[in-house]
């Protein structure tokens, strides 16, 4: 068994074993706040039992003084995230995999430079959105070694990099979502990826553009986790799923979806599962939906653009900036209010309201 304690604002698991040298290892929980620390702690002790986790050999489990170079503490900032979706998971040890293949696994952290980041930038031979994209999984990263102390300061933060020109979401139109449909009906005997036909993929497009759902949260998503009386769905975290924040979610139903659903054999495990019952790959939702919107003319799609079109209609109907947030689970209101535009009357309507004639001073000429 393990025993939680607090060194400082930080927590930690502490194992003994009699048997072993030395008899009690401490193990960095990463995290400032109790309740996640227990959760830490209990999975970790699961994982133990299950002997697929040592942390007397396991090196990802350093203490702060462990930081020192560079791959030490790639992999101690990746066991830290473990709350978060395997897919960011994947995200953080490909692109930290790839710096510490250019830099160099055994260089001093505190002797990494901006022009260093920028090299590996440049070796990458990406166009600058993808540039734009490592520097935002590197910058957590080193973030994270400033608040362990290991570094005083983020050198992504000097960087200069070439202007990716802002573009609004693609989502799709009502009219759209009838075309990609209406191609999965027209090749009912035409069966993807040698599996089945199409038509299990119409009631997710029609549930999705409504829901908003990432692809990872649809194919996770449970029965268990939709009350259809009362007209709620949770975005939970499972044994084998994490939200992409870690964070769960419950979202109202509308009319739309709570019709789909209520159609749905709730029997399985999953809401929308695999021809054979068990759960939907991610990767073959995607492939199956860019093959009927190609066949309905739409090439510049993919499966996320149905999470794009919930936001966008939701942005449309005058939604506010904040109830859009929570409903898409986005990390901040930066996220969300690139829907925004959607919507100027709305803009215009709140600030009309803020500067009400009752509140506005008498002007004379």
């Amino acid at each position: 068994m393990a025993s939680l304690f607090k060194r400082g604002d930080w927590y930690y698991a502490s194992f003994f074993d009699k048997n072993r040298t030395p008899k009690r290892k401490q193990v960095a929980l990463r995290t400032k706040h109790k309740r996640e620390a227990e959760r830490l702690l209990h999975e970790l002790e699961d994982r133990h039992k299950a002997r697929k986790f040592d942390p007397w050999l396991d090196a990802g489990e350093q203490s702060t003084s462990d930081l020192g170079t560079l791959k030490a503490a790639v992999d101690a900032f990746i066991w830290s995230r473990s709350n978060l979706s395997r897919y960011t998971i994947t995200k953080y040890q490909s692109v930290l995999g790839l710096f510490v293949q250019c830099v160099g696994g055994s260089v001093p952290v505190d002797r990494i430079t901006p022009e260093q980041v920028q090299r590996f930038l440049n070796s990458t031979n990406k166009q600058p959105i993808t540039k734009k994209t490592y520097t935002s999984t590197l910058s957590p990263f080193f973030n994270w070694l400033v608040e362990q102390e290991a570094i005083q300061e983020n050198p992504t933060k000097r960087l200069r990099l070439e202007r990716v020109p802002s573009k609004f979401p693609r989502f799709l139109s009502p009219a759209d979502v009838d075309a990609i449909c209406s191609a999965i009906r027209r090749t009912q005997d035409e069966k993807h990826a040698g599996a089945d036909t199409g038509a299990w993929l119409i009631p997710i497009i029609q549930a999705n553009v409504y829901l908003g759902l990432r692809a990872g949260e649809l194919v996770n998503l449970r029965w268990e986790h939709v009350d259809l009386e009362r007209r709620l769905l949770r975005v939970a975290n499972t044994e084998t799923f994490r939200t992409k924040s870690g964070k769960e979610r419950v979202l109202p139903l509308c009319d739309a979806v709570v019709n789909i659903l209520a159609a749905y054999d709730r029997g399985g495990t999953y809401v929308f599962p695999n021809y054979s019952g068990g759960q939907l790959h991610r990767q073959y939702l995607s492939r199956a939906f860019k093959h009927y919107a190609r066949k309905a003319g739409l090439h510049h799609v993919n499966f996320h653009s149905t999470r794009h079109t919930a936001a966008s209609w939701l942005a449309q109907q005058r939604c506010g900036v904040e109830a859009i947030r929570l409903y898409m689970g986005h990390s901040s209101v930066t996220v969300t209010q690139r829907y925004m535009h959607l919507s100027p009357q709305s803009f215009h309507d709140q600030i009309n309201q803020a500067f009400a004639p009752t509140r506005r001073l008498a002007i004379t000429m």
